[in-house]
């Protein structure tokens, strides 16, 4: 059983990014994801929001890395429907203890609704947010 999926930097695209969706949502067995790095060229929210849903059934995960460009900034894959279901996503994993969100412009709106996320994540040890822009707020 596979338990550690590093998939960083691979441009995936649109129909990657679909396909790896389908793919994550029967691995929940996994223990520690890597999806770093800018996984498109394109702005693809559809994909990205499979993704993320895909992210809910991995109840075993407890290291997730999705640092860099592109990957949930507001400059990125997701939009604000995709971020608030990463952020549903994250709230059913109370088991993480790493998270490692670094380089996606989150800015002061998507940190308030990271904060609700991080709240539900007791067993949390290892928190990267550098390069969001969190701004003052």
């Amino acid at each position: 059983q596979l338990t550690t999926l590093l998939l960083s930097w691979n441009k995936l695209g649109a129909e990657g990014a679909l396909g790896l969706a389908g793919a994550l949502a029967t691995m929940t067995q996994l223990t520690k994801l890597n999806l770093s790095g800018d996984y498109s060229d394109e702005k693809d929210s559809e994909g990205a929001l499979e993704l993320t849903r895909a992210l809910r059934k991995m109840t075993q995960l407890r290291e997730l890395e999705l640092t860099g460009p592109r990957v949930i900034g507001l400059a990125g894959a997701l939009d604000a429907e995709g971020r608030q279901e990463l952020w549903r996503a994250l709230e059913t994993m109370p088991q993480l203890t790493t998270l490692l969100l670094g380089g996606n412009e989150l800015g002061a709106e998507g940190a308030l609704g990271l904060a609700g996320a991080l709240a539900t994540m007791t067993q949390l040890t290892e928190l990267s947010l550098g390069g969001n822009e969190l701004g003052a707020q």
